[in-house]
């Protein structure tokens, strides 16, 4: 599902590049008229988002916590490569894919479709599909955590989870993971040891 929604924004995006239109990507005028971007620069950019891709969906998706306690368990049971590195790698992304399979398909419901329809622009799509993954985030983010990133950020308090950002639930899911991760594997550690 995750290849089809890169595959169908690479064409979306070069459809878009190649006829005139007022639509914008990624805040990037996809019009040819003279304050766009060029083509070649555009599909830099297209390219750079793509390449950055992996890590963003390995940040925001249970496989940072599944691989830190997979790591924890095996240096818990005294194999130092066994499993190897590719099978634990294997394992977390097929449970992470498991875990998010439904929010992926309710952001492309509410967001990709739509767009695809042409009956939402490019950032109300954007708005729709961030839904689902907001609330994702939330569930999984930690108060502290998210508090410690508002402050950060110098940004309002919002009066309640869904008025959150995603440039704050982000930050905040990603330490809160971490956190759950190595928590998980200190306790699966400690039996034996």
């Amino acid at each position: 599902m995750m290849s089809a929604l890169i595959a169908g924004s690479a064409a979306a995006a070069a459809s878009q590049a190649t006829t005139p239109s007022s639509n914008s990507l990624l805040g990037i005028n996809m019009s040819k008229g003279g304050e766009s971007l060029g083509v070649p620069m555009q599909i830099v950019i297209l390219l750079t988002l793509l390449t950055l891709l992996p890590a963003v969906l390995m940040s925001i998706t249970p496989f940072l916590r599944i691989t830190i306690v997979l790591h924890f368990l095996r240096q818990a049971l005294g194999t130092q490569t066994t499993p190897s590195n590719q099978v634990l790698v294997g394992i977390a992304m097929f449970l992470t894919i498991l875990v998010i399979s439904p929010v992926a398909a309710d952001v492309y419901h509410q967001g990709w479709e739509p767009l695809q329809n042409n009956q939402l622009t490019t950032d109300q799509a954007f708005e729709a599909g961030a839904k689902p993954l907001k609330a994702f985030l939330v569930r999984f983010a930690r108060e502290k955590d998210v508090k410690l990133f508002i402050e950060i950020s110098h940004a309002p308090a919002p009066h309640n989870p869904a008025d959150l950002e995603l440039r704050i639930l982000i930050p905040a899911y990603i330490l809160s993971e971490l956190k759950a991760g190595f928590q998980i594997g200190a306790v699966l550690f400690l039996p034996f040891w």
